[in-house]
């Protein structure tokens, strides 16, 4: 599918939802909350796959990136994320912070905290 600018655009399906982070530069954790408890909702309430529409984002702080998706790992568990959540249109450097707070989350639970 493409847009009126002939970008192709992707087809959301029934059981996706989409959650597009605003901010161009997203830094505290409180500001990670609303987020993450959208990303918590929709996990609770569909079977489907959720994904984090990060083009808007030129920076994240490792703390926002814990706060809103590393913790996805204590709440649920590191398979849920890794099967019912995709992050689309972010910057190399976004998802390699988003991947480092998931990889300490992983860390601190396998030591049981």
């Amino acid at each position: 599918m493409f847009n009126l600018e002939g970008e192709i655009v992707e087809e959301l399906k029934e059981s996706e939802t989409v959650i597009k982070l605003l901010e161009g530069n997203v830094a505290t954790r409180v500001s990670a909350i609303p987020y993450r408890d959208q990303i918590i909702q929709a996990l609770k309430e569909t079977g489907g796959m959720v994904k984090i529409d990060l083009g808007n984002v030129e920076y994240m702080s490792s703390a926002f990136a814990d706060e809103c998706v590393g913790i996805i790992v204590k709440v649920f568990d590191l398979n849920t994320l890794q099967q019912r959540i995709r992050l689309i249109n972010g910057k190399q450097r976004v998802l390699n912070t988003l991947g480092n707070a998931i990889l300490e989350r992983v860390k601190m639970q396998m030591i049981g905290f």
